[in-house]
């Protein structure tokens, strides 16, 4: 609950546009009286753009050269169009330092453009864009937004989306008279690349006479949007019909030294907003400006709606005011139908809403989807078709058959600059405006089959299925994903795949619907699980405590995959592989991998008192911090209490060893980089605590929302000490075969024999082996022609079992030769597993 203000009135509704511009301060107000375009609204609605100037035609998706993008922007005074469509694939920074441009997305003959790989930063002056996508992705090592402008001044951006940045999407600040207007900033990558760890943050927005509008923010877990102030004269930022979807822990904050209006915005919280959070609606407010309030719809909460400073936490020092704040004008909806106006026209949809922007729209209606660490989890940039471009025999920007309905010469470019009527849109612009949004829909799709979070075995089958209609038309088929991998469609109703084979991993399914006009929805996606199946004895695999994902364990060669939920520090549930420890000893592992899942997530070595949640234990561990990990010693020392934990040893980077060392009462805690030089991190005392469970942990730092991760930690070169070890020395060679009075050869005696690492009673087959003073132990055991088995155990005096070996003596009589092969041990019972050997016998001592 936010700081209480005291009641309030709720103000109308709907706000007419009736703010007048002689109610600007001076200093903000355009120099034009036209808008850029019909529709163009607040601070940079006069931006001029390219009028008047050139037309450039992008005709290629190249990175640079003739008739691409990137040349297209290398002169001003220009209106950008485009003759093809598709995704440009950047090769660099796209830097625009040429002012007075028009980028005209809606001429791309097709789907659209998409501009991708690598950041656009604005370093320019008026300057329009629309129809436009802006998804830089994970592709490169940047921690870029996927559009920046800022010191600058006269910038409108209508129906854009910006997706997928590692740092903010789109961060427009300390710029002068700009408007954001029906667009999409959302699904900033969470955990990903960047050095502070999760990131995926919608943007710094900046006062100045900026006005943000009718946009989208969603799956950002914060900063939507920061609000950066200004030491100019014009504070004023305008925040008002914006729909907020599916924030982690905050949704707007900032704002020193802005004068800030948040009017009619409608917020919606989602599986991944923090539970304590879904009233938030601006905080950490900052002095020097004044706030302006009301109108808000808090979507579940009827008194956040009602009294909208309910939401707000306002700093001391921010003043907060009765009236709106004065602001260029904006035809204001009340917040529901703002909602309902933004999910249906927000982004780029001209020339045609692709299947990412629909995805994100449904999400917000259906309170689905959730925030992702890479664009691969919901499939990446999706195929944007390219079509015939329209004559335009003097390219002027206007098709030849438009020209010669509106009485033009279509072989006279210099006609494009002419107005009908003096001060008017010029013929150009007339045609870019004509160009509008018909009201297509896109299909809806929805996976039904199989449920969040599913586990599978691999080697296995998984049968997906989803439902799809089209409001307006026909599906012409329903393909099936993987990540960004398709498995296969199907063009008819009920709609499935069979996915044979699973291979181990977590995947990301979704189904996209595409009917027959090309316009196509991805369903919001579905994680599930696949585990190897197989024995890992001597380890015992368990939850502890109530992840929200079943654990795992699986064993290949040294390797050890344990993949856990749940949240360790908070409420002590993880998964772990466990064996039993009497007395004193240490486990050593060496972390490679773990999957970052959310902050803080961790894996590393336990030592526990029992397997109940909040017992006494100890953990030495590696955690998710920024773009590397950080060493933590964990412990509780009183069973039900708050774990204690260390100041973090950062910068380090797997693979990493980690190790603990028990004493008679005393744990302590090393990490090292090598494996030999280790650094002592901490050390715990547990009195009385003589009987432990020591073993391998993974967790996923599940946060208090609606979403489960599930974090596959890998670890290898595991030691155990303080429990025996069998070492046996057996090695192929020779036996003479015992032939009796028939002559016919039955069996021969063999000498088993090895070492144990510690004073340990020995058993071959259930049978006592010799073990003298020097821990050497010998077994004498008879051998039949062909195959045979043997599994020895061993026992220490504080009872503590070695983990079981198994050999496998292939004896043959003719020529005498024994060949000993390592065999297998069955994971539930402890017994060798089945095979074609047939066991031994242990022979008598005589």
């Amino acid at each position: 609950m936010r700081k209480r203000q005291g009641p309030k009135r709720l103000l109308a509704a709907l706000l007419v546009p009736s703010l007048l511009l002689g109610s600007i301060p001076p200093s903000a107000a355009a120099e034009g009286t036209l808008p850029a375009f019909p529709g163009a609204e607040g601070g940079g609605m006069y931006t001029t753009g390219g009028r008047g100037g050139a037309v450039y035609e992008v005709t290629n998706l190249n990175d640079s050269g003739p008739g691409s993008l990137r040349d297209a922007v290398s002169q001003g005074n220009r209106t950008i169009v485009f003759r093809v469509s598709g995704n440009i694939n950047l090769k660099s920074k796209l830097i625009i330092r040429s002012s007075n441009l028009t980028f005209a997305g809606q001429t791309a003959p097709g789907d659209g453009i998409s501009i991708n790989h690598y950041p656009v930063i604005v370093d320019a002056d008026n300057i329009i864009f629309r129809y436009l996508r802006f998804r830089p992705g994970d592709v490169v090592l940047a921690e870029e937004d996927a559009m920046s402008i800022r010191k600058h001044a006269n910038i409108i951006i209508d129906h854009c989306s910006f997706t997928w940045a590692i740092d903010e999407v789109l961060s427009p600040y300390e710029n002068r008279n700009v408007t954001v207007q029906w667009s999409i900033a959302g699904e900033a990558l969470h955990m990903s690349r960047h050095q502070k760890g999760r990131h995926g943050f919608g943007g710094l927005w900046g006062a100045g006479n900026s006005t943000y509008h009718h946009n989208l923010l969603i799956h950002n877990a914060s900063r939507n949007a920061r609000y950066k102030g200004t030491l100019t004269e014009s504070k004023t930022l305008d925040f008002r019909n914006n729909v907020i979807y599916n924030w982690n822990y905050q949704t707007s904050y900032g704002g020193d030294h802005a004068d800030v209006n948040m009017i009619n915005n409608y917020y919606k919280y989602g599986p991944d907003t923090n539970i304590s959070e879904r009233t938030n609606l601006y905080e950490l407010t900052g002095a020097n400006g004044k706030v302006y309030v009301d109108g808000n719809y808090v979507d579940s909460f009827p008194d956040v709606t009602a009294d909208n400073w309910l939401g707000v936490d306002l700093d001391a020092g921010k003043e907060r005011v009765t009236e709106p704040i004065p602001a260029y004008p904006v035809t204001t909806h009340s917040a529901e139908e703002a909602y309902r106006l933004v999910l249906e026209q927000a982004g780029a949809v001209l020339p045609k809403r692709d299947s990412v922007d629909a995805r994100l729209t449904a999400d917000v209606r259906d309170r689905t989807g959730r925030q992702i660490n890479s664009q691969a989890e919901v499939g990446g940039w999706p195929e944007l078709k390219s079509a015939p471009a329209p004559a335009d025999t003097d390219h002027d920007g206007m098709p030849d058959a438009w020209e010669t309905a509106e009485g033009l010469n279509p072989a006279d470019a210099a006609d494009r600059n002419g107005t009908q009527t003096p001060g008017g849109y010029t013929h150009l612009e007339r045609y870019l405006n004509s160009i509008v949004w018909k009201g297509d829909r896109s299909p809806v799709v929805r996976l039904t089959s199989p449920e969040i979070n599913r586990l599978a075995d691999a080697g296995g089958s998984m049968t997906l299925k989803a439902d799809a209609v089209d409001p307006d038309g026909t599906v012409a088929k329903v393909q099936f994903y993987a990540n960004d991998v398709l498995l296969g469609e199907d063009t008819y109703a009920p709609y499935s795949f069979e996915w044979k084979n699973l291979k181990d991993g977590s995947y990301f399914l979704r189904a996209k619907a595409v009917d027959r006009k090309g316009y196509a929805t991805d369903s919001s996606t579905v994680p599930v699980h696949v585990n190897t199946r197989g024995s890992i004895y001597p380890w015992i695999s368990k939850d502890i405590g109530e992840p929200g994902i079943r654990g795992h364990v699986s064993v290949s060669g040294d390797s050890i995959t344990v993949k856990g939920a749940g949240n360790w520090r908070e409420n002590d549930s993880f998964h772990t592989a466990y064996r039993k420890l009497r007395g004193s000893g240490e486990i050593v592992a060496r972390i490679d991998t773990l999957t970052n899942t959310t902050p803080h997530n961790r894996a590393g070595v336990i030592i526990r008192e029992s397997l109940e949640p909040l017992a006494r234990e100890a953990m030495m561990a590696l955690s998710v911090r920024g773009e590397a990990y950080v060493g933590v010693f964990y412990h509780r020392g009183e069973a039900g209490q708050p774990l204690a934990e260390t100041p973090p040893i950062v910068a380090l980077r797997t693979p990493y060893y980690v190790k603990l060392a028990k004493t008679g009462d005393t744990v302590e805690g090393y990490i090292s980089q090598n494996g030999t030089d280790w650094r002592l991190v901490s050390t715990a005392s547990f009195p009385g605590m003589n009987e432990v469970y020591i073993g391998l942990a993974a967790e996923a730092a599940e946060e208090n929302n609606l979403i489960d991760n599930y974090n596959a930690s890998v670890f290898r070169q595991v030691g155990l000490l303080g429990l025996p070890e069998i070492r046996p020395d057996q090695q192929s060679g020779t036996v003479a075969a015992s032939v009796y009075g028939s002559g016919t050869v039955t069996s021969a005696v063999y000498r088993l024999s090895g070492s144990v690492s510690e004073p340990a009673s020995v058993s071959v087959n259930g049978r006592a082996a010799k073990v003298d003073a020097s821990l050497r132990f010998t077994a004498d055991v008879t051998l039949y022609p062909g195959p045979n088995r043997f599994t020895l155990r061993a026992v220490d005096t504080d009872g503590n079992p070695a983990e079981p070996k198994v050999l496998i003596l292939t004896w043959d009589p003719r020529t005498a030769s024994v060949r000993v092969e390592e065999g297998t041990v069955d994971a539930a019972a402890g017994t060798e597993a089945s095979g074609a050997a047939s066991d031994g016998g242990v022979a008598e001592d005589s």
